[in-house]
């Protein structure tokens, strides 16, 4: 599973969203907060990946198969933040995902970053259909509602707060990489 591909995709494309309406053009149009914005998660959510500077999380209320499309949202926290035009640092990103179970094929219907206030400060709409990325959380999560799999209780936190917060200590700790050799007997 390659979940810092997947992210490294959600910060290109919050980026790109913002240099859309980079100053000077936007800077005097842009609202500080993005009306109509999702507001961030409040219920459980499952840690399903960690990249190198990013956690997903699966946002389980409405997490769900209907016929052969599977519809779910992902919480995306970055840390360090991501920083996109003007300096503003994207802390979480919420995107809503439509996977084509039979085709599999990944239709991203929305991706809105976040900043440390928890406003909404970058969003992105509807992008074109395209295959389901082999080996990333969107494909993880989407095999599991397409084969009708119940989602693990373990591994769930409370809120984007609590995300936030695990992320944050996952994501500050040292990786230790141990030799096979040089592991106990």
């Amino acid at each position: 599973m390659r979940p810092d591909l997947a992210a490294k995709g959600v910060a290109a494309l919050l980026s790109a969203a913002a240099l859309m309406c980079a100053p000077p053009a936007c800077s005097q149009a842009a609202p500080a907060v993005i009306p109509g914005a999702p507001a961030l998660p409040e219920g459980p959510l499952l840690s399903v990946a960690r990249g190198d500077t990013s956690a997903t999380f699966l946002v389980v209320d409405g997490a769900a198969k209907a016929g052969d499309t599977a519809d779910f949202r992902i919480l995306e926290v970055f840390y360090p933040p991501i920083v996109i035009a003007d300096g503003k640092l994207v802390v979480e990103s919420l995107s809503h995902q439509r996977v084509d179970c039979t085709q599999r094929t990944d239709t991203r219907l929305s991706s809105v970053g976040y900043n440390a206030a928890g406003g909404a400060i970058v969003g992105l709409g509807a992008a074109a259909s395209q295959p389901l990325a082999a080996a990333t959380p969107d494909a993880m999560i989407a095999g599991a509602l397409c084969q009708g799999v119940a989602l693990p209780a373990e591994g769930r936190v409370i809120g984007h707060d609590a995300a936030l917060k695990q992320a944050r200590t996952m994501l500050s700790a040292p990786t230790e990489i141990v030799a096979p050799d040089a592991q106990p007997k």
